[in-house]
């Protein structure tokens, strides 16, 4: 079963704090659903595998890191 991240359980899975998530995710580069204007990010675990790997999403929808 899919599993999704919150920004802060993404950061404390991977060497990148949560404001450098966010600016992944506003940027486009981190592939991730937004709870409505200003809620929060969650993130299906293999799209972050893949940016922390340089790698296209599985979604193909995020370019690589």
């Amino acid at each position: 079963m899919l599993r999704f991240l919150t920004v802060r359980e993404a950061a404390e899975a991977s060497p990148l704090n949560e404001e450098r998530i966010r600016r992944a995710l506003r940027g486009k580069e981190l592939h991730g659903a937004q709870s409505g204007k200003g809620g929060s990010w969650h993130i299906a675990e293999p799209c972050l595998e893949a940016y922390l790997l340089g790698q296209a999403c599985p979604h193909g929808k995020a370019a690589a890191a």
